[in-house]
């Protein structure tokens, strides 16, 4: 078994549905006078901006 799988198998067995999970979503940027391209990084968890972002188990296997 490797390690990413034996990870992401433990992920699984101490995950909650209680955690919020936090997605991170890749936007490209042109920037200008030929500044190249930049990538922006949103997290989102999916609820309002009171509720904080989280990195746990469930995140991992999504």
């Amino acid at each position: 078994m490797s390690d990413l799988t034996t990870l992401l198998a433990r992920a699984e067995e101490i995950s909650s549905d209680a955690e919020r999970v936090t997605q991170a979503h890749l936007r490209k940027v042109t920037l200008p006078r030929g500044g190249g391209v930049m990538g922006l990084i949103t997290l989102d968890n999916g609820e309002d901006h009171t509720k904080p972002n989280t990195f746990g188990p469930r995140g991992l296997i999504a």
